[in-house]
């Protein structure tokens, strides 16, 4: 009878052991399975910063220096993306891809009313590893990858009634980070920021009748963005 005690007793602590692991290890899990692919709606804003790498000194009238116009203008976008995430544990990652349609510009007037230079994007795409930490419903995660995007120059030499206009493809690095948050299991909300940085490209403005140098004018670009996405 004592060992047929000694025995249930056994038992009973071994049942309430494992049932604590078990409720413990539910807690650490987070309520979601990021696994699967997605696809969303993204809609934000943007801020550019344009520089010239060969800061060439140029002469239009009162207008002498193509660095001191190129600096930030704002404006907003709106996109679409899609990726897939893979999750072990609390880890999370996976690739997504992002392009939106933007409307990102800024104008410098020289003043004296002789020169006008005005600069647009018009779309921005990025393709990016995502690596992030599920908790509960949340998810905090950051991004690197690689983007383009288009940097249109247009200068009108207004004296003698000229204008030049060279769109350019470019290149580069983005860097962010950001949270998403699970609403149901098929739907979450993010917040996210990313940091592009592109490589310079040359504008020759000689071919389009202004009397430009040759200048190798690069980006930076930053993006603010409230994105839903619907998860499969």
């Amino acid at each position: 009878m004592k060992k047929y005690l000694l025995t249930t007793a056994a038992l009973a602590l071994l049942s309430n052991t494992a049932f604590a692991a078990d409720l413990m290890g539910e807690a650490d899990r987070p309520a979601i399975d990021w696994t699967g692919a997605y696809v969303g709606l993204d809609l934000g804003g943007a801020w550019h910063d344009g520089r010239s790498e060969t800061l060439t000194n140029v002469a239009i009238h009162s207008f002498d220096d193509f660095d001191d116009v190129l600096g930030g203008g704002g404006g907003l976008l709106a996109g679409i993306h899609a990726g897939y995430d893979v999750q072990y544990g609390n880890l999370v990652m996976g690739g997504v891809v992002e392009a939106a349609l933007a409307n990102i510009d800024e104008t410098f007037d020289d003043g004296a009313n002789d020169v006008l230079v005005e600069s647009q994007i018009d779309y921005v795409a990025a393709a990016k590893v995502r690596f992030g930490y599920a908790v509960d419903r949340m998810l905090f995660y950051g991004t690197v990858g690689g983007a383009m995007t288009n940097y249109e120059i247009v200068v009108t030499d207004r004296i003698d009634d000229r204008t030049g206009a060279i769109d350019q493809t470019l290149y580069g690095y983005v860097l962010g980070g950001g949270a998403e948050y699970a609403m149901t299991e098929n739907v979450s909300v993010r917040l996210d920021y990313s940091f592009h940085d592109f490589d310079s490209q040359r504008y020759d403005f000689n071919d389009v009748n202004i009397d430009f140098e040759d200048e190798d004018v690069g980006l930076t670009l930053q993006t603010f963005k409230l994105g839903i996405s619907y998860r499969f």
